[in-house]
């Protein structure tokens, strides 16, 4: 992920975050590397998907939070439940919005059972709104141009729109594959690919 002053963010394997800075940013050079991990104040060193906000802040998912970057510290977002199981948190943006699931589930009754949890809408102001109580973790997100929000997951695909939620049956012969991504541009619909199954509209 590169930032708006060209610094580049990376996840560092399981030591948290590496980013090599950007050589005009107070005459940084070109080897300058920074590393932040739990020790620094994150809140795992397993870190996930990096977003930059409006005010430059750095928003990166974890395994068990979701930590924002200002320029002089790390600020953990409390707003949401800390302590997600093994399958963590995910997020993705929509608009100027910020979507957000924690995995929280206690279901053990098979090896996917504790993938649920709340899904988190956090608005311009980082006020932070519950959308969703429960829900199959959600891999990726989009916006289609009727306002509904598509998200993509291991389960299944689910479609919100204002405070209607549905699962949405997928194309005959992939009823039981993954989805892996869903894309949106003005005009053109919904692109959905799932495993093994290709893209459909």
């Amino acid at each position: 992920f590169i930032d708006r002053e060209g610094s580049l963010w990376n996840v560092n394997g399981s030591s948290g975050l590496l980013r090599a800075r950007s050589i005009p940013e107070r005459g940084a050079k070109s080897m300058d590397l920074d590393t932040y991990a739990a020790a620094d104040g994150l809140t795992h060193d397993l870190a996930g998907r990096i977003f930059e906000d409006r005010e430059g802040n750095i928003w990166v998912t974890t395994k068990a939070g979701l930590d924002m970057f200002r320029h002089a510290n790390v600020v953990i977002e409390r707003g949401i439940p800390v302590g997600a199981n093994r399958f963590g948190y995910s997020a993705g943006p929509i608009g100027n919005q910020l979507y957000i699931h924690a995995s929280t589930g206690s279901d053990n009754s098979d090896p996917f059972g504790s993938a649920r949890g709340p899904l988190f809408r956090m608005l311009p102001d980082s006020s932070i709104e519950r959308v969703i109580d429960d829900i199959w973790s959600v891999q990726r997100f989009a916006q289609t141009d009727d306002g509904s929000i598509w998200m993509a997951s291991l389960w299944g695909l689910f479609r919100l729109h204002g405070d209607r939620y549905v699962d949405v049956p997928r194309p005959p012969g992939g009823e039981t594959t993954t989805i892996v991504s869903v894309r949106s541009r003005p005009g053109d619909g919904l692109w959905v690919w799932q495993r093994g199954n290709g893209a459909w509209i």
